[in-house]
């Protein structure tokens, strides 16, 4: 099961590790799949949001105390999609969860309040330069809304992934999430 950790929890050096590791185990996953007859044949990428059928990151307007499903799309037959975080880009957000589908009986809750504890501190810079003051003056580089997912998420081909998201007592209007991470597909 695969929980949230904030970004603030998490060392540098274990950050990177976590990188090159969900890129081997999609590449693994990939050639065991006969995606590409190799490694030298497969492209690895950053995730977009038109890899999940999506526009944009934006999340559609939606009104408080709502769940609504922002994604539910079959992958394509010859990807596979992994992603390791979720940043949240809104400076006032009104999401508060996201459930991850992946079948009936699999279901990953997500609570994104933890990841909002630093707004009040936020709006109280207004500088620049005091960021980057506090930053190095007090250890904070992770001064970010971005969670990392204990055990990232991988899509295999055609496989089905519907994201749910829950607003709080206000809704959203132009919210941001950005799921982090990679695809793994045939060079072309």
């Amino acid at each position: 099961m695969s929980y949230l950790l904030p970004t603030w929890e998490i060392a540098i050096k274990d950050k990177e590790y976590f990188r090159h590791a969900i890129i081997e185990a999609m590449l693994t996953r990939a050639e065991s799949l006969r995606i590409g007859e190799s490694r030298s044949e497969l492209l690895v990428r950053e995730l977009s949001p038109v890899d999940l059928r999506l526009e944009s990151w934006v999340i559609p307007k939606q009104e408080p105390k709502t769940t609504t499903t922002w994604i539910n799309q079959q992958t394509d037959y010859n990807k596979v999609i992994g992603f390791y975080k979720v940043v949240q880009l809104s400076e006032n957000p009104g999401i508060v969860e996201i459930n991850i589908h992946f079948t009936k009986n699999s279901i990953y809750q997500h609570q994104l309040g933890q990841l909002y504890g630093l707004i009040p501190l936020l709006r109280k810079i207004k500088e620049v330069g005091q960021l980057e003051l506090l930053q190095v003056q007090y250890g904070l580089e992770n001064l970010r809304m971005e969670g990392w997912f204990s055990e990232p998420y991988v899509i295999l081909p055609s496989q089905l992934i519907r994201i749910d998201v829950a607003t709080g007592s206000k809704g959203t209007d132009g919210d941001s999430l950005v799921f982090v991470g990679f695809v793994v597909e045939p060079i072309i």
